[in-house]
C-alpha cells in the first residue's frame, strides 16, 4: 500500500512539474510585444513577488499550473514580472527591468497583479489580489480571447 501511494505521489508530482514547463513566459517585455504582434495574440502580464508572496505563491498553483489555464494560454502570450526580495534570483539587469514595468504597469505596487494588454502594450484591463478561488482569474482569461 505505501509503494502505491508512493508511485501515485511521485506521478502527481511529476506531471505537475511538467505542466509548469510547457508555458512559456517571457521576461523580456519588448521581445513579448514584438511575438503578440507577429502572432495576433493579446498579452497577459503576471506580477509576482515568487519568494515572498503567499497569494502569489497560492495563485500559481492553483490557476496558472492548471490545465485549464494550458489550454487558453495557448492563445495568449505571457510575461511573468517577478519581483523577489531575494537579490539572487534575478540578474541586476532583468531587475531593472522588472522595477521600470513596476513604475509603468503596477505603480500601486499590489500583488499578484494581472493585466490584459494589446500587442502594442497597452492596458485593457486588470486585476489584482487573490483570495484563494481561481474561478475570477478563468473568467478574466476567457474575457481575453
Amino acid at each position: 500500500m505505501k509503494t502505491l501511494f508512493l508511485v501515485l505521489t511521485i506521478c502527481v508530482f511529476s506531471f505537475t512539474q511538467a505542466q509548469e514547463t510547457t508555458l512559456k513566459w517571457h521576461t523580456d517585455f519588448e521581445k513579448a510585444k514584438k511575438v503578440a504582434k507577429t502572432e495576433d495574440k493579446p498579452i497577459l502580464m503576471y506580477f509576482t513577488g515568487s519568494d515572498w508572496c503567499g497569494p502569489c505563491k497560492m495563485l500559481k498553483r492553483d490557476f496558472f499550473n492548471s490545465d485549464k489555464f494550458a489550454e487558453k494560454a495557448e492563445k495568449l502570450v505571457l510575461v511573468v514580472v517577478d519581483i523577489p526580495r531575494r537579490r539572487d534570483m534575478l540578474t541586476p539587469e532583468q531587475r531593472q527591468k522588472n522595477m521600470k514595468l513596476m513604475g509603468e504597469y503596477n505603480k500601486r505596487g499590489l500583488f499578484p497583479t494581472v493585466l490584459q494588454l494589446d500587442a502594442k502594450g497597452k492596458v485593457k484591463n486588470s486585476i489584482n489580489s487573490y483570495s484563494g478561488s481561481p474561478e475570477l482569474y478563468f473568467d478574466f482569461v476567457d474575457k481575453m480571447l
